[in-house]
């Protein structure tokens, strides 16, 4: 639990002011002297925030005055970051000098405007917070990695130095206004480190990398696999066991981290029943575990490039936990059967044992789609179906769409079908009713307005040396979307029955749609249809992009595509359902990934504690309640800061890509010189960003051009001597000049505008 977070939200809820004693009264009945200090050390230091304030009578209330990180731009006006609400404007001559990154507090001064003034500086930012040890002419030192506005001084106390080292770097105090004093806070690693990179991010951003001793040594206790009292003790329980099914995972090659299994199967009825099966993490993560601590303080796993920073030991992820090939495993199921319009009829969810006979993956399920042979999909020719007491040829068969005759085809030497004979099930049966399920789905999603954003993501291919040689787009083919309508079937189904957590996206802000309409107008661009921008609904955005789409080269449409999801509001986890705009659900969750995902997690562990367990005193009720209302907040923060994190590993990588490397003396890959087609997909006044056709980002620096360029921002265009050049999703010729794992940076000079 983050005590601070409690006490704040205490504080917070209380209609009148609270002392010490009658806060952590709310936290816990039957306190220590020990919880007392902790909760005065977190008020005291909520105090020092400005986010409460106390009177002569030792008792403490919220302070109106808004909290957090402020954004100064290039002209020195700034905006106040707010996490669920649109961000607060400042003038430059109301920041108080504060600089970019500082932690401020903020007073309104026009509330309709959404104006307000700095009138406290908290604590001064120290960029990304790391330092590095150096050699001063004998004498080790502390610089920071990057230039501050302001002189760092380092309290290098209680460390050994060594040169090379990376530390993590706190903020103490201002000593005056050109002095910070900074202490080193941690040891991140040494710059020739093996995965120096992947440390040094996750560090700038507080991601922990390392697991507490307990949790290793808990971790550690864990069974590598389930016995025979194990799962009797599970049946007891109410465990059912599903192991004679054909149940089947589909991941990427490498993956390790199994969460999900499925199987799609034809009903008498006609209509389909789609089962999926999540690894049970529950079963043995516990909160007030140590490992329950390292999982919430993560919040989820981090995937930085080639390297993945784990929610949970390996131990679990790969592990026990994970649903893999062959092993018998508990998860937590939901059963839905869906019609022929993609509705769910009827669900059920339930603790279950399973046997994932095949760990598939998407190259070659999709290679089985499009009806080809490969190097892939030579073992994927059947699995086995354990018959149950009463089945017979011609019932198993028509669960996959076969015939007797077809399924015989495949069980040429079965003469009868008894309890326990394992029948052989074609692979390609199982996938091409996935295939239609998936797309049953797909179309019900659409009707009710699901939109459909292009992704940017890509993925970096390494070599033998860990260097990236190459970028590529992730694609999602029907194979990925298999399972991607399947997940979100069950998140839906889910959080109908077990309205503990929810996953929510509000309707974009109507300024932002407003604001993208002008944009639109300002490059010719007429649009008859309905919109409303302050009531925009899902329907009305699809026909808007399905209009776009039409009209638009397919380079240009993605870049606009790409501008209007920046419209959009960010997904987070919530106890107060508001349903989700972006897939047109009215109740949604997280419910598919607890070996990953804090929030699913959160969720299974909610569902065994009241569904299946019944443990519904109120005392528990309410611990529950204030628990997971913190959590989710918690949850939709750290996921923020992964992303941040991953494009910032991006970048690194990108860069990486095109400055090259060198080994043994010579100078490796690099791509500096080379000359590509790109898109303008972000605009500034000095500058824009460009996406080149080999997927690489980088900026053109219009200083640096022939000329002088007038940026104007409401049509993201761009004039020379009175006529338009340049505007947002032009495809322009650029070349590389420079790149820079260093800075993460790539740039590129103007070659011509593509005719």
């Amino acid at each position: 639990m983050d005590i601070k977070k409690e006490v704040l939200k205490i504080i917070s809820d209380s209609k009148r002011k609270l002392n010490p004693i009658e806060i952590i009264k709310h936290i816990k009945e039957d306190y220590s002297a020990e919880d007392l200090r902790v909760v005065l050390d977190a008020i005291d230091e909520l105090c020092k925030e400005g986010l409460i304030r106390s009177n002569s009578g030792n008792t403490y209330f919220k302070n109106n005055l808004l909290y957090g990180t402020i954004d100064v731009h290039e002209k020195g006006n700034a905006h106040l970051l707010m996490k669920d609400k649109e961000d607060i404007y400042i003038k430059s001559s109301l920041t108080m000098g504060a600089h970019d990154k500082d932690k401020v507090l903020v007073d309104m001064v026009d509330k309709k405007k959404n104006e307000g003034r700095v009138v406290k500086i908290l604590e001064r930012s120290l960029g990304k917070g790391i330092g590095e040890v150096y050699n001063d002419n004998g004498v080790l030192k502390i610089k920071p990695t990057e230039e501050l506005p302001y002189n760092l001084v380092v309290d290098t106390n209680n460390i050994e130095l060594i040169d090379g080292l990376l530390v993590k770097l706190k903020y103490v105090k201002d000593i005056d206004s050109n002095n910070v004093l900074a202490k080193v806070d941690y040891v991140i690693a040494h710059k020739n480190a093996p995965d120096y990179d992947t440390r040094m991010i996750a560090s700038e951003y507080d991601i922990k990398v390392d697991f507490s001793e307990k949790a290793l040594e808990e971790a550690k206790k864990m069974p590598a696999f389930l016995t025979e009292e194990m799962i009797e003790e599970g049946f007891k329980e109410g465990v059912v066991d599903l192991r004679n099914k054909p149940i089947t995972t589909i991941d990427g090659k490498d993956t390790k981290d199994i969460d999900d299994a499925t199987l799609t199967e034809i009903l008498p009825n006609g209509n389909y029943r789609l089962l999926v099966a999540i690894a049970d993490v529950s079963r043995y993560v516990k909160r007030g575990s140590a490992l329950w601590e390292e999982a919430e303080i993560r919040g989820n796993s981090n995937y930085l490039g080639d390297k993945v920073i784990p929610m949970l030991p390996i131990e679990l992820s790969n592990g026990i936990c994970s649903l893999n090939e062959n092993s018998d495993r508990f998860s937590l199921v939901c059963d839905m059967e869906i019609d022929h319009s993609g509705n769910v009829v009827n669900s059920s969810i339930y603790k279950a044992l399973i046997r994932s006979r095949k760990k598939m993956n998407y190259d070659a399920v999709q290679d089985i789609i499009d009806n080809k042979e490969t190097e892939d999909t030579k073992d994927y020719t059947t699995l086995s179906y354990t018959a149950s007491l009463g089945e017979t040829l011609e019932s198993i068969g028509y669960l996959y769409g076969l015939s007797p005759s077809e399924l015989k085809e495949y069980n040429k030497d079965l003469d009868k079908v008894e309890e326990g004979t394992e029948i052989n099930i074609p692979v390609k049966a199982m996938v091409k009713n996935m295939l239609i399920l998936s797309r049953i789905l797909k179309s019900m999603k659409k009707r009710r307005g699901e939109l459909e954003f292009l992704s940017d993501e890509v993925k970096f291919v390494f070599n033998s040396d860990g260097k990236v040689i190459g970028i590529k787009p992730h694609i999602n083919r029907d194979a990925e979307n298999i399972i991607e309508d399947f997940m979100i079937a069950a998140n839906e189904e889910v959080a109908k029955k077990c309205p503990f957590i929810f996953r929510v996206h509000g309707e974009p802000f109507g300024k932002a749609i407003r604001e993208f309409m002008e944009f639109l107008s300002y490059q010719g661009i007429v649009y008859k249809g309905k919109l409303s921008a302050d009531n925009v609904t899902n329907k009305q955005l699809q026909e808007l992009m399905e209009f776009l789409k039409n009209k638009l080269p397919y380079e240009k449409y993605k870049a606009y595509n790409n501008k209007l999801l920046r419209c959009m509001q960010k997904a987070f986890y919530s106890t107060e359902n508001i349903g989700h705009f972006g897939i047109a659900s009215t109740m949604y969750t997280h419910f598919t990934s607890p070996i990953r995902r804090f929030s699913d997690l959160l969720l299974h562990t909610s569902i065994t504690e009241f569904i299946i367990n019944k443990n519904t005193e109120k005392k528990n009720i309410n611990d529950w309640a204030s628990y997971l209302s913190v959590m989710c907040k918690h949850i939709s923060e750290t996921e923020r800061t992964s992303n941040d994190a991953e494009y910032e590993m991006d970048d690194l990588l990108t860069a990486e890509y095109m400055e090259g490397y060198d080994k043994d003396g010579t100078h490796i890959g690099g791509h500096v010189g080379e000359e590509y087609d790109a898109v303008i997909d972000t605009c500034m006044p000095q500058a824009f960003f460009v996406k080149t056709n080999t997927y690489v980002e980088g900026r053109v620096n219009l200083a640096h051009e022939e000329g002088f360029y007038k940026y104007d921002e409401k049509s993201m265009s761009y004039s020379k001597n009175g006529k338009t050049v340049l505007r947002y999703g032009d495809i322009v010729r650029v070349k590389c000049i420079s790149a820079s794992k260093e800075r993460r940076q790539v740039d590129f000079a103007l070659v011509k505008k593509a005719s």
